[in-house]
């Protein structure tokens, strides 16, 4: 389990936790890919919204956090696609078009409801032409920081995008 957006609150977490859970999912395909490998494959969950956060124990100390949102998330996970991120619509909507992906329609979670999913695909292709800057595509900042008004703190090294890929130089 991963967060973003916290201790700070941040427009922009939930670009940055698909961006974060796309290259998890390439490194994981990376490494079951290899020939001593037992073929490792990962699902992701993503959903956006609060939490309640603290510090549990007596003698040894952990931070957690729960709510929700986090329940929601493993609904998300547990419903999604092996070596795909799945996402809600809230976290879906928060990408703010800088995410490609595909609507998979309302996929029935453990409760029996049905919720709308989607698989991200990527960044948005567009946005991948022009250039490196820094190891960030040029147009994928800008348009980053007219959406967040701050600079992108991180993009995947090597990222798959359909046909389309994106190599640090």
């Amino acid at each position: 389990m991963f967060v973003s957006g916290l201790p700070e609150k941040r427009g922009s977490h939930a670009v940055d936790a698909v961006l974060a859970a796309l290259e998890m999912v390439e490194v994981v395909k990376e490494l079951g890919a290899r020939d001593d490998s037992t073929g490792w494959n990962i699902r992701v969950g993503l959903h956006s919204g609060p939490v309640v956060a603290g510090v549990v124990g007596i003698r040894k100390f952990a931070f957690n956090i729960w709510g929700n949102t986090v329940n929601f998330a493993a609904r998300m996970e547990s419903s999604g696609v092996p070596g795909r991120v799945n996402m809600s619509a809230r976290t879906w909507s928060l990408t703010r078009g800088l995410i490609d992906g595909e609507a998979r329609g309302n996929i029935r979670i453990k409760e029996g409801r049905e919720m709308p999913m989607f698989l991200a695909e990527g960044p948005v292709r567009e946005l991948l032409d022009g250039g490196l800057d820094g190891g960030i595509p040029v147009r994928f900042a800008a348009r980053y920081r007219e959406e967040f008004g701050e600079e992108p703190r991180g993009f995947p090294v090597v990222k798959k995008v359909k046909e389309f890929t994106v190599q640090a130089q």
